[in-house]
């Protein structure tokens, strides 16, 4: 009986030890530990370690246990603080809904069957519905889902019986006539139709920047397009009926027109490029002005004043009236296929060429370039072209003297103390000028040397001073930079009437300049 009681209490005693209540001395039986406080004030503390990164296997030293549970305090790699459990292999982070930041987009309703899509930076994009769904012309109907899959709508009389767009979830529902409800995410299909590209005019006014959707910028440059097409030329009309016209190279040529038959009809397109010809019969002929103009010259503006005059105004805004009402008509003025001629036929059917290139190049003017002083000039031929090129001398010897040579400036080969930039400023290059050095022997001063540093901490140093004459304004500083006052910084030359300065104090020195004649002392410390 004795052995028996001995068993109960002892099966007694493991039920009692199998769960662990704190603060409780009947802990729920669902809990192997209860953790039960009284006044209600206080909580729970989990471990805390300092976590390495995801895959950390080494803060816990007896090994990582799967739903092993721990609070991270560091914030390094991949971790953050907050609760981490271990599982398949990596600590994963218990979160929040407020740790993922939310992005804020806007689809709305137009009731029109058209809804405008407001994406983060605040690019709208209006589409229709409709453009989703096709008629396969079979009594099927095809409709494509955000994620690029087609889905097949079956039957030629089926109807929609509901189709509607919630505002504020951005959801599209569809019920069908068997109550069949099926939901469209909309910001998911236009996030993966929405590209973001910008074309501006950039501050210079001279660039359009242009940016893809890949955020990469391309220039485009506005003053190439103008250069490309814009020439300087003049029409002056004379006293005696005729005009003067000046190319761009100073070139005149007499233009006669007394002798040219009446223009029945010649009009100015509204574009502002072509001529309209119309002739006795009615037939229009029309001029191309900027195939002319491109080839030869180029007229800025030519303007009909609707009283048979028209207003020409060049490049430099100065205007000439040409009045074509005494002329003869043209029966047919025809441009040839190459641009180059001019093909008139009067009433009678005769033809007359006119030259375009030969009114052009008529009394045209020789230029020749000649060798300047500082210039040689030499030149290659092309056919009709002649190309010059003028080469300027380089500025050689010292200025004042007469082996000196002027012309251009040349930046040193090494280590200059001039740079020239490509738009030919200069610039003074500090760093080859103002030069610190550490001296712990004896020294004598270069042109550039602006900071001496001297080290005597195991001997003298002696610093030799360039001549004063020719160097005024000049600034050197010598200092003795280190702490022993066993050896002396010694400075020889013209300062200030005396021959010689020294010290041995640490860290002392002098700021010497020159005043053309002798270095004086205009700073000691």
């Amino acid at each position: 009986m004795k052995k028996l009681l001995f068993f109960y209490f002892l099966l007694i005693g493991f039920y009692t030890y199998g769960q662990v209540g704190i603060g409780t001395a009947m802990p729920d039986p669902s809990a192997q530990l209860d953790v039960t406080v009284a006044a209600g004030d206080k909580g729970v503390l989990l471990p805390r370690v300092a976590l390495i990164n995801t895959t950390d296997q080494t803060t816990i030293t007896n090994g990582n246990v799967e739903s092993l549970l721990v609070y991270n305090t560091a914030t390094q790699n991949n971790v953050t603080p907050g609760y981490y459990y271990w599982y398949n292999g990596s600590w994963r982070r218990l979160t929040a809904l407020g740790d993922h930041p939310e992005t804020i987009t806007t689809l709305v309703n137009n009731t029109d069957g058209s809804y405008t899509y407001t994406s983060e930076d605040g690019t709208m994009t209006t589409f229709t519905v409709g453009g989703m769904m096709v008629d396969n012309g079979d009594g099927t109907y095809t409709f494509t889902n955000p994620d690029g899959t087609n889905v097949t709508i079956q039957g030629v009389s089926q109807a929609l019986t509901i189709l509607s767009y919630d505002n504020n979830t951005g959801m599209i529902s569809y019920i069908d006539e068997n109550s069949t409800l099926t939901q469209l995410d909309m910001s998911l299909a236009i996030d993966s139709w929405e590209t973001l590209t910008d074309l501006k005019l950039n501050p210079d006014n001279i660039h359009l920047d242009y940016t893809d959707e890949d955020g990469v910028t391309n220039q485009i440059d506005l003053t190439t397009l103008v250069q490309n097409l814009e020439t300087l030329t003049t029409i002056v009309a004379n006293a005696d009926g005729t005009f003067t016209y000046t190319d761009e190279n100073g070139n005149a040529t007499q233009i006669d027109i007394s002798n040219l038959e009446t223009l029945t009809s010649l009009a100015l397109n509204a574009d502002g490029k072509t001529l309209e010809y119309t002739d006795e019969s009615g037939t229009v002929t029309t001029v191309d002005l900027s195939s002319v103009i491109t080839n030869f010259e180029t007229i800025t503006t030519l303007v009909d004043n609707g009283d048979g005059t028209y207003t020409y105004t060049n490049e430099s805004g100065n205007t000439t009236v040409i009045d074509v009402n005494n002329t003869e008509t043209l029966t047919e003025l025809v441009l040839s296929t190459d641009n180059s001629t001019l093909t008139y036929t009067d009433e009678n059917g005769n033809d007359t060429i006119i030259n375009l290139k030969t009114v052009v190049q008529a009394n045209q003017k020789t230029t020749t370039l000649a060798d300047g002083v500082n210039t040689t000039v030499s030149s290659t031929v092309s056919g009709d072209n002649t190309a010059w090129q003028v080469n300027v001398a380089t500025a050689k010897g010292a200025n004042n003297t007469q082996n000196s040579t002027l012309g251009v400036v040349k930046e040193a080969d090494s280590n200059p103390t001039v740079n020239i930039a490509n738009d030919g400023s200069l610039s003074v290059n500090l760093e080859n000028t103002n030069d610190i050095k550490e001296v712990s022997g004896n020294y004598t001063v270069l042109p550039n040397d602006t900071i001496l540093l001297g080290n005597a901490s195991t001997a003298d140093v002696s610093i030799v001073m360039p001549n004063p004459v020719g160097k005024k304004g000049k600034t050197i500083t010598i200092k003795k930079q280190d702490t022993n006052e066993d050896y002396y910084i010694n400075v020889y030359g013209n300062i200030n009437g005396l021959s010689q300065l020294y010290t041995a104090l640490p860290y002392s020195g002098w700021q010497l300049t020159s005043d053309g004649t002798q270095w004086k002392i205009t700073n000691k410390f």
